[in-house]
């Protein structure tokens, strides 16, 4: 009996020692389970602030300041987006900077064609003035000699024009003036 009764403390204990273990596994898997549920609420929290500074940050980017840079988070995936989102920038960056550059260098050789077509448009004023004086002179120097010759030829085509001494002399006008033509 004795050892029945030593078998069954023994037991006892075994079976209290057992509790015991279960209740220390419990505790310990129910404080790893609250350390793992704050661990899980602090990397989504970290995550949805991160989201929403890149979210702030790519509507400064567009709106306001296209060399904006995002600050190293945690070393992993969320730093990696944050290097990516730096690379985006400095490419938009330069990509503005180089699109300045050509819109100024357009802008220059815009300024430089026209000053020529001007330059070109007085040019061409002043030969259109030079060509109106020219047909002018022309057109004077044409109608003083053709007003001699008509009138001549009238007079010597009038039926009544019949001396010769006056032929003569109007015939002469005719030469005279169509040579000097």
């Amino acid at each position: 009996m004795a050892a029945a009764a030593i078998e069954m403390r023994s037991m006892a204990t075994v079976v209290a020692a057992v509790a015991a273990a279960q209740r220390t596994a419990a505790a310990v898997l129910a404080t790893a389970a609250l350390l793992g549920a704050f661990a899980v609420d602090r990397v989504r929290r970290r995550t949805r602030e991160f989201l929403r500074a890149l979210a702030r940050a790519m509507q400064l980017v567009t709106n306001e300041r296209p060399g904006l840079r995002l600050d190293p988070v945690d070393g992993g995936e969320l730093d990696l987006v944050a290097r990516h989102f730096n690379m985006m920038t400095r490419a938009l960056e330069r990509s503005r900077e180089e699109s300045q550059r050509r819109s100024a260098e357009l802008e220059t050789r815009v300024q430089e064609r026209t000053a020529e077509l001007e330059r070109a448009n007085a040019a061409l004023r002043t030969l259109d003035s030079a060509k109106d004086a020219f047909l002018a002179n022309v057109s004077h120097e044409l109608r003083t000699p053709l007003t001699s010759i008509v009138a001549a030829s009238e007079i010597l085509a009038a039926p009544d024009s019949d001396e010769p001494e006056m032929r003569r002399e109007f015939v002469g006008i005719v030469s005279q003036e169509a040579r000097r033509l």
